[in-house]
């Protein structure tokens, strides 16, 4: 009986031996397990130096998340010829404006005249000359005016003054030899006192001429003549230009501007409606906006 229960205590000792074993060894598979599951649950998943991309990116074709597109201004595209403005200060208050229409699309040109600074205006065109296109308007006399114009199915330029505040006007071949316009049927080529030359691009527009000085934008920038040639004022986005006692004065469309800036002054206007300028006055669209 005592080698019996000697033998049944060592059974039972050994086999708490194995117990302790085993649940010795399952604490060692669930730590490791733990372990594992957690350097799984806050590792790193990207190699060292780079970043994440985030879910709502597209990534670029470099890898690297794509920037945001730098905004750019739409390019100012030059208006068309029929619809070209032309804006002229006389004295007294009086005021000339015109819209250039076309010789070979049949577009009427238009011209008028205010004698309350722009308030009212009256229409002055010479219909009766079969006037089919404005190049040039120009004060004349302190109240009066001269024009460019191409007449009849021909599309002859001819030099025209009124010394009846519109009512009439008259052809002045003589007074034609020395004007200053764009060429009515090749806006690549400028007339300057009379003599023809190469504009510095193929579509000029808005040209300011004054006691041997002329400014036209050419591709929306500004260019000056100096007697021999034309040159760059370094002045861009230009929509037109005007002189002021033989300065060039440019209206542009500017950053922070959201109209047109005429020197350092922004008004509200549209920048890719006709526009034209004077010494004072910007006309743009249907509006007559003063300066300075």
């Amino acid at each position: 009986m005592t080698r019996y229960r000697s033998r049944r205590r060592a059974r039972t000792g050994a086999a708490q031996w194995i117990g302790v074993a085993i649940v010795a060894a399952l604490a060692v598979v669930v730590l490791v397990l733990a372990l594992v599951a957690l350097d799984r649950g806050t590792g790193d998943e990207h190699p060292e130096g780079t970043a994440s991309t985030p879910i709502d990116a597209e990534p670029s074709p470099s890898g690297e998340p794509s920037a945001e597109p730098t905004p750019t201004a739409t390019p100012l595209e030059p208006v068309e010829r029929a619809q070209e403005r032309f804006l002229a200060e006389g004295s007294e208050g009086v005021l000339w404006r015109a819209v250039a229409g076309s010789c070979t699309e049949g577009i009427a040109p238009v011209i008028e005249r205010s004698t309350d600074g722009g308030l009212t205006w009256n229409d002055v065109t010479p219909l009766y000359r079969d006037i089919r296109q404005v190049a040039a308007l120009s004060p004349l006399a302190g109240t009066q005016a001269e024009v460019v114009a191409s007449l009849g199915d021909d599309c002859e330029t001819q030099l025209m003054r009124t010394f009846t505040q519109g009512r009439f006007w008259e052809p002045y071949p003589d007074e034609l030899a020395a004007a200053s316009y764009i060429e009515p049927a090749d806006a690549a080529t400028v007339v300057l006192g009379g003599e023809p030359v190469a504009a510095p691009c193929a579509q000029a527009r808005s040209l300011a001429a004054q006691e041997g000085t002329a400014a036209l934008v050419c591709d929306a920038e500004v260019f000056t003549w100096d007697g021999a040639d034309w040159a760059a004022a370094g002045i861009a986005d230009a929509v037109a230009v005007t002189l002021a006692d033989s300065v060039p004065v440019a209206v542009t469309r500017a950053p922070g501007c959201g109209g047109l800036q005429v020197g350092s002054t922004c008004t509200p206007a549209d920048p890719a409606a006709p526009t034209a300028a004077s010494a004072s006055l910007l006309w743009n669209a249907d509006a007559l906006i003063p300066l300075g």
